[in-house]
């Protein structure tokens, strides 16, 4: 048999037996409309992402990052390698980065880490982790804080920055080092 024979039979079983199947398949009784068609948790992953939040009070956020995972069952967004910028009118802007992180759209809150730097103005912020309450416009930075301004160096186990007052309260064993003195200070 030539080639074109044999794909021309073949071609006839393939149809034959597609028709067959179609017949059976009616013959059952079912309908496309009987099948339940079930979703799975929509799950997403994306690269490139940049989501932006405003407040009633004029501020913006903006969050940029590599790469996001939405996970539906908590709601949560973590991100790779994110870049934070917070803007106000008559406000120094807040930059932060870090290597990881989740954003909460629910609530507005965010979490980051492990090495954290946020930078106002003339002022540079390193930590290993921050929290960021959106509800109260609070963030905390904490484990190994240091904040350096020209002429000054603060270290503290955590740090609170509110965003309302423009207030930061550093707690629990702060250290400073001020360019040109003897010695550091020490609060308890």
């Amino acid at each position: 048999m030539n080639r074109a024979r044999m794909l021309l039979v073949a071609v006839l079983v393939f149809v034959t037996m597609l028709g067959a199947a179609y017949i059976i398949w009616r013959g059952s009784g079912a309908s496309v409309d009987d099948v339940p068609i079930t979703a799975p948790p929509v799950d997403m992953a994306m690269q490139g992402v940049e989501l932006t939040r405003s407040a009633g009070d004029g501020s913006l956020w903006t969050l940029k990052a590599e790469s996001a995972d939405y996970e539906k069952q908590d709601g949560r967004i973590t991100v790779e390698a994110p870049v934070i910028d917070w803007t106000k009118d008559g406000r120094e802007p807040v930059h932060i980065v870090a290597p990881k992180g989740r954003v909460d759209q629910a609530t507005g809150s965010a979490e980051l880490w492990p090495e954290v730097v946020v930078t106002s103005g003339d002022t540079t912020v390193y930590s290993k982790r921050l929290d960021y309450d959106g509800e109260a416009r609070i963030i905390t930075v904490r484990e190994d804080v240091r904040i350096v301004r020209e002429g000054m160096t603060l270290r503290a186990p955590e740090v609170v920055y509110d965003l309302s007052t423009n207030v930061i309260t550093a707690t629990g064993g702060v250290e400073s080092v001020m360019d040109g003195m003897a010695a550091p200070g020490r609060e308890k």
